[in-house]
């Protein structure tokens, strides 16, 4: 016999009195398609820093899908406000009060920053509600924009990244810090002051720990081991006492996880009866 070229989008017809093969997945007519967008993201942010925010294309069954090339898409905020930037692929245009519109390069997913200046409970919405939009419950969630708060940095004051699981980490950083006038993040604590931070720590990515799992930190007043809980728990607190923070509203410290998998950290410290928060996914 000879060979045939069979192109993308070609109709195939054999008699089944003389062929009695299978082509197999090649002729599977089934298909994968746009359903909806995961909007992945942290559930609180800081007004003074820029929130990266990922969307996902997704299939009914929540599987990652390509929208395609130039598939264009709106953004919009409940609250009215906000800016989007620097997106890892496409094009992106920002107009204002919350609102763009991005056109998808080739993969899955796209990565924006997003600043968002008041302090407000946000939701983001895609296409302003028509198909497809956003997903729902953890694929739809409400970001929480705080003035004040901690955040969780390394050396170079980036957010922390992807650690080697039983293995100490380099010299990490928890920094109080606020608002400026000018929307920038400005530290909160003077060089020398020491205070108890409370840290916890979470499952991401898988959604529950092994059982007596701890996360072992060590810090300038000493060390501590955190027991891990499972993402849907309510965060079990440690004090960490005597945390020296520097010049910058920085205190070190130190991480040793034994498992490996996505953990997010929490941190909270008593101010006039309210409270400095923040979390950082900081293990995958």
């Amino acid at each position: 016999g000879k060979n045939v070229t069979i192109k993308k989008n070609s109709t195939i017809s054999y008699d089944n009195n003389t062929f009695s093969g299978d082509f197999g997945d090649f002729c599977d007519a089934s298909t994968t398609s746009l359903d909806h967008y995961a909007i992945i993201t942290s559930a609180s942010a800081l007004t003074c820093e820029p929130l990266t925010v990922t969307l996902i294309g997704h299939d009914g069954d929540h599987n990652a899908v390509e929208p395609g090339a130039g598939t264009s898409i709106t953004l919009s905020t409940s609250s009215g406000e906000g800016l989007w930037s620097n997106p890892s692929e496409g094009a992106l245009v920002d107009s204002g009060n919350g609102n763009a519109s991005y056109a998808f390069g080739t993969g899955s997913s796209i990565t924006l920053s997003f600043n968002h200046f008041t302090a407000a409970a946000v939701n983001f919405d895609i296409n302003s509600g028509a198909s497809p939009n956003e997903g729902s419950g953890s694929e739809d969630p409400t970001v929480t924009f705080v003035a004040t708060g901690f955040r969780f940095i390394d050396a170079s004051n980036n957010p922390i990244g992807t650690q080697v699981s039983a293995k100490t980490s380099d010299t990490l950083y928890v920094q109080a810090v606020t608002a400026s006038d000018e929307n920038t993040c400005v530290g909160i604590f003077p060089s020398g002051v020491s205070a108890d931070i409370d840290l916890a720590a979470e499952c991401i990515d898988p959604s529950t720990c092994i059982g007596g799992t701890q996360l072992a930190t060590t810090y300038s007043g000493g060390s501590a081991a955190l027991g891990v809980q499972d993402d849907v728990a309510t965060p079990s607190y440690t004090t960490l006492t005597g945390m020296t923070f520097d010049s910058d509203s920085k205190a070190p410290f130190t991480l040793n996880f034994p498992d490996a998998g996505s953990v997010q950290l929490h941190a909270r410290y008593p101010v006039s009866y309210t409270h400095l928060r923040a979390h950082e996914t900081v293990l995958d």
